[in-house]
């Protein structure tokens, strides 16, 4: 996700204004700070739909050939 104001890495989610904040553009929210959500790392096609989350370390490694058969 990228930041709604500055287009850099957003960490952060406004639900007040439905908006992505990068670090720098966190630090100038002058919102109600009850309303912003820390983003998660999330890896998955359903990265925030019914409430759905993930860490990193629930992550399976890419195995590009296992219908295969054939691991290389």
């Amino acid at each position: 996700m990228k930041c709604s104001n500055c287009g850099s890495k957003a960490s952060y989610y406004d639900h007040e204004n439905e908006e992505y904040l990068c670090d720098d553009c966190f630090e100038d929210y002058t919102g109600d700070e009850e309303m912003i959500e820390e983003l998660d790392y999330v890896n998955s096609p359903r990265a925030g739909v019914c409430g759905y989350h993930g860490s990193k370390e629930d992550e399976d490694k890419y195995l590009p050939n296992v219908k295969s058969g054939k691991l290389s």
